[in-house]
């Protein structure tokens, strides 16, 4: 670190010293400091997962401010986003993550998420204020049909933060007399698998069961048989996007990544599932989400569609343990469920 008067460095970080990681291979995808300038956050991605770092600059130590178990670009930076990866609440009591979650530093958890706008293939940046967000509108190239959106103003709007809200949800969060969903709750599990391409019905299951599971536990939950509060999950896999082969060269002015097309294609696989929490008593929908994987671009030794869906598996469970999933379901329905969904202006 160097001082912007006289350009003399005044701090050197031991960055390795004071990240705690087994695996001492990491990728930096943000650096960011503080709204009172005393400290320094970096957004970390290894073998282990997504970290953030705090570094104090008074004391020259570092201390892990949250860990996820996967890698969490796989499941909120889809749409891509243009804004940093991290930033910090002005407040400085935690972060807006990929444009997407809103990340609690005292709690270490997801207080909010933004609902991506339908259609679109780019999310823009998303300004974080003390108590709105700033965001554009018509971010959309195409309807749902996929036909152009032609001649559509842009405009900055504000979104309130609904504080109030979250701050009521916190408050009953952990009383089991208020929530149908609560802290350390028993839960079950029930996992049924449709289509499966080259691959086993029962291995496929019993994967996935065991990354719910760990899911779950992450979040405070206790996974129990027989539980009146069942977490499931229907999945099913189908052809996917028919990708190009191409092959490795050298880059050139017109052509940077080097890579030319084979005139072959190759059959990926694609998946679906949908999360729902059930009261199996009164049979009660709780909350469901449907999502999809079909991969874009893969890079494959062996360039056959096994080895397509191996890695679209691999992906899959990367995003199940990232997946935001409630933690909180009230019963008084002038309540809200935790993490709460703001919706983004179309």
């Amino acid at each position: 670190m160097y001082d912007l008067e006289s350009l003399e460095p005044i701090r050197l970080i031991p960055f390795l010293d004071f990240l705690q990681l087994k695996d001492k291979y990491f990728t930096l995808l943000e650096m960011e400091f503080s709204p009172d300038g005393k400290e320094i956050a970096f957004l970390l991605s290894n073998s282990n997962g997504t970290s953030i770092w705090i570094f104090d600059l008074k004391t020259g130590k570092g201390s892990n401010g949250y860990q996820a178990p996967t890698n969490l670009s796989n499941v909120i930076n889809e749409p891509i986003y243009r804004g940093k990866n991290l930033v910090w609440d002005p407040s400085g009591n935690g972060w807006l993550l990929y444009g997407a979650w809103y990340l609690d530093r005292q709690r270490k958890q997801v207080l909010w998420t933004l609902k991506p706008v339908p259609n679109v293939t780019m999310r823009d940046e998303i300004y974080l204020t003390p108590h709105f967000l700033l965001a554009r509108t018509a971010t959309a190239l195409t309807d749902a049909n996929g036909r152009l959106l032609l001649d559509r103003k842009s405009f900055l709007v504000s979104v309130d933060i609904p504080e109030t809200a979250v701050t009521e949800s916190l408050n009953a969060y952990g009383s089991q007399n208020d929530a149908m969903i609560g802290k350390g709750q028993q839960v079950s599990i029930e996992v049924n698998i449709g289509d499966v391409k080259f691959g086993n019905v029962d291995e496929v299951k019993s994967i996935i069961e065991d990354v719910i599971q760990q899911r779950l536990e992450a979040e405070g939950f206790k996974v129990a048989p027989d539980q009146p509060v069942v977490l499931k999950l229907e999945y099913h896999e189908q052809d996917g996007n028919k990708l190009k082969l191409m092959k490795p060269g050298s880059p050139t002015p017109e052509n940077p990544s080097g890579r030319t097309e084979t005139g072959k294609t190759l059959q990926a696989t694609g998946a679906a599932f949908k999360i729902t929490w059930i009261d199996t008593q009164t049979q009660q929908t709780l909350w469901s989400k449907e999502a999809a994987v079909n991969p874009r671009f893969l890079i494959l030794r062996d360039a056959t569609a096994e080895e397509a869906r191996k890695q679209m598996f691999e992906a899959l469970q990367s995003r199940l343990m990232a997946e935001s999933i409630p933690y909180f379901i009230p019963k008084d329905k002038n309540l809200s469920i935790l993490p709460l969904e703001i919706a983004l202006p179309e």
